[in-house]
C-alpha cells in the first residue's frame, strides 16, 4: 500500500497553504494559534500528527476512531492516516500538546457512477450511498491508484471516504481507501442530510446529491424526532439492492458531523482552528457569514482576510478553501483570520531522479536538488508547503539524507527560485 505523507492539506488541486510557522528541530512547527483550543483538518503528516500544517505533540493524547476508544499515545496514533480528517483538542505549547483526537470517516460503502474529469490528473467524481465524493491530484489513496492507473477504481469497490463537505451530500475526498472485499459483508455506514422523511411502516428517507440518491429503510430505527434536514448517521450490514438500503441503526445526533468537537471550549476563552471549503456564503463585503464543516463563521469588521491583493469577504465564495482562526461566541466561530488557500500557485515542472538531500533544518525543511537520467536539477526548497508522499510514515528529508530515494518532484517558481510543491517516491528502476 503506497501511503501519502501530506504536510498540508490534501484538498484542492489549486491550494498551497501560505502562512508559515518555523520549524524547530525533529521536524516540530510551533506555528498555528495559541491557547487552548480546537483545531480541525486532515492528518497531514507524522512525527506525532500535523494538522493544518502544525505538528502536535500525542504522547498523552487520547485518540477515538467512529466513535471509540482506541488508544493513547502512539498506540491511539497507529491508528491514523494521511488524509483522515480528525479534530484535535491541544494546549499551548511549543510543540501544543494535543488532548484528545477523534477521527469520523464520511461513509464506507460501494462506489457507482465514476466520472473523469481529467484522465491525466485523475481528478474527477464518483457517488457512494447517496454521496457525490470528487478527488483531485492531492487527495489521499490507499489500495488503489484511484479514478485512473494500474490499480484504479470500478464500479462497486468497496471505499472508505474521508473528506471536507462543500454542500448538501457533497464532499471532496481527503482519503479514499479500497477496502478491497468485492461484495457487502459488514461495517457500511454512510452520514448525511435527508429528506422525504416518511414515518409511516417502519420508516424511510432519503440521502440525495447532485449526483445519486440514496433511499434508505429505517427497519424500524427511525429516529423519532427525525425531520428533513437533519444530519444522521446510518449503518447497514449489507450494500443497497435496487437502491435501497436497508438500516441496521440510525443515528441522529451532532456528534456524527464532520466538524471538531467544541465540548471542552468555553464560549469566548479558547482558539478554535478549522480548514475547510465554504458554503452557505452571504452577508456584506465587510462582514459575511459562512460554513465550513458545519462550523457557522462570521466575519467583523477587524478580521484579517488574507489571499491576494483586494481578498475580503466578496472573495469567500462556496467552494473556497479557508483556514479560519477565531474565537467562539455563542456557538459561532468569530474569526481573527481567515486565509483564502485558493489564491496560491499549481505546480509548473516536475523532475523524477534521484532526491539529493544538500541542507536540513529540520526533518520537512531544507533544500535538495534531482539527478535526473541525463542532468541534475537547480536547487529545489522543500518546507512546511510540500507534500511528502512515500511509502510509510517517515519519509521526510531526514530519511531521503540518510537513504536517497527515487522520486517525482513537483515545482513551481517563487520569488525567482523552485520549490517543491510534492516529493512522490516512486520506483524508477529499469
Amino acid at each position: 500500500m503506497k501511503f501519502r505523507n501530506l504536510l498540508l492539506s490534501a484538498l484542492s488541486a489549486l491550494a498551497l497553504l501560505s502562512c508559515g510557522g518555523g520549524g524547530s528541530g525533529g521536524g516540530m512547527n510551533a506555528g498555528g494559534i495559541g491557547g487552548t483550543g480546537v483545531s480541525s483538518g486532515p492528518v497531514t503528516g507524522f512525527g506525532s500528527v500535523i494538522v493544518n500544517g502544525v505538528e502536535y505533540d500525542t504522547t498523552s493524547a487520547s485518540f477515538t476512531v467512529e466513535g471509540s476508544a482506541a488508544g493513547t499515545g502512539r498506540t491511539g496514533q497507529n491508528k491514523l492516516a494521511g488524509g483522515m480528517m480528525v479534530s484535535l483538542t491541544h494546549d499551548s505549547g511549543k510543540p501544543p500538546l494535543a488532548k484528545s483526537v477523534s477521527f469520523q470517516d464520511n461513509a464506507e460503502g460501494p462506489i457507482a457512477t465514476i466520472t473523469i474529469s481529467n484522465s491525466t490528473t485523475g481528478t474527477g467524481t464518483f457517488t457512494v450511498l447517496g454521496l457525490t465524493v470528487r478527488v483531485n491530484n492531492l487527495t489521499v489513496f490507499a489500495n488503489t491508484s484511484g479514478l485512473v492507473g494500474s490499480t484504479k477504481l470500478s464500479d462497486g469497490d468497496i471505499v472508505e471516504v474521508s473528506g471536507q463537505l462543500t454542500g448538501t451530500n457533497e464532499l471532496v475526498a481527503t482519503r479514499v481507501e479500497n477496502k478491497m472485499p468485492t461484495t457487502c459483508t459488514s461495517g457500511i455506514e454512510v452520514k448525511g442530510t435527508v429528506s422525504g422523511v416518511d414515518t409511516s411502516g417502519s420508516g424511510s428517507f432519503d440521502i440525495t446529491s447532485s449526483q445519486d440518491t440514496l433511499h434508505v429503510n429505517a427497519n424500524g430505527h427511525l429516529p423519532v424526532t427525525l425531520q428533513d434536514n437533519d444530519y444522521i448517521e446510518v449503518k447497514a450490514s449489507a450494500c443497497p439492492a435496487r437502491g435501497t438500503l436497508i438500516a441496521n441503526d440510525v443515528i441522529k445526533d451532532t456528534s456524527v458531523h464532520e466538524g471538531p468537537d467544541l465540548s471542552e471550549l468555553d464560549t469566548g476563552a479558547n482558539a478554535l482552528e478549522i480548514k475547510g471549503i465554504v458554503t452557505d456564503a452571504g452577508g456584506a463585503p465587510s462582514a459575511c457569514s459562512f460554513t465550513v464543516n458545519g462550523q457557522p463563521v462570521l466575519t467583523t469588521s477587524s478580521t484579517q482576510i488574507n489571499g491576494g491583493s483586494g481578498a475580503n469577504c466578496t472573495t469567500l465564495i462556496n467552494g473556497t478553501l479557508v483556514k479560519v482562526e477565531g474565537h467562539l461566541n455563542n456557538g459561532t466561530l468569530v474569526a481573527s483570520t481567515v486565509q483564502n488557500e485558493d489564491s496560491e500557485s499549481v505546480a509548473a515542472d516536475h523532475f523524477v531522479g534521484t532526491v539529493v538531500v544538500d541542507t536540513h533544518s529540520s526533518a520537512f525543511e531544507g533544500t535538495i536538488h534531482v539527478d535526473t537520467s541525463s542532468v541534475s536539477s537547480p536547487p529545489i526548497v522543500a518546507d512546511l508547503n510540500t507534500q511528502f508522499e512515500g511509502q510509510t510514515q517517515q519519509y521526510d528529508l531526514e530519511t531521503m539524507k540518510a537513504s536517497p530515494t527515487c522520486a517525482e518532484v513537483e515545482v513551481n517558481t517563487v520569488s525567482g527560485g523552485l520549490h517543491a510543491i510534492s516529493i512522490h517516491q516512486e520506483d524508477c528502476g529499469p
